[in-house]
């Protein structure tokens, strides 16, 4: 339930107040959510990281003439490195859907609502453009 100010200001037709100690909670939330979508972010990046380095590697590695390294061992690093990304991408969605699933448990009222803001998130899109990428390069190294 909400918690109004024991003294708002009188005036004709006016919702009380919240007080200030209601509005630090909601905004401790506010920043709960953003930090759990920032980690959701620095999970995609990281797997990005992983998945165009191994990428990197498979292409650049054989055409830099190191004869210790066999085009074998290349391909089994690259594709080491992009299953480590598709890991960590998996990871960070598993992580971000536990911990927005544990701040849904709590009502948040005026201030915490995202009333106007569209419910789909263009990080969905892009970590399934990266696990979906990845799987298609594993699919081209293993092929080759």
């Amino acid at each position: 339930m909400r918690q109004t100010d024991p003294n708002p200001p009188i005036t004709a037709g006016a919702k009380p107040v919240p007080s200030s100690a209601y509005i630090q909670t909601e905004l401790s939330w506010v920043r709960t959510k953003l930090s759990t979508e920032r980690t959701f972010l620095s999970w995609t990046r990281t797997a990005t990281t992983l998945v165009g380095f191994g990428f990197t590697l498979y292409q650049f590695l054989p055409k830099l003439a190191v004869r210790e390294v066999t085009l074998e061992q290349t391909r089994n690093w690259a594709l080491a490195f992009i299953s480590a990304g598709i890991v960590v991408k998996v990871i960070g969605i598993v992580q971000w859907r536990a911990e927005s699933a544990f701040g849904n448990e709590f009502e948040i009222d005026d201030i915490g609502q995202d009333e106007g803001l569209p419910h789909w998130r263009f990080s969905w899109l892009f970590a399934a453009f990266v696990i979906i990428t990845g799987l298609f390069s594993m699919a081209w190294i293993a092929s080759n």
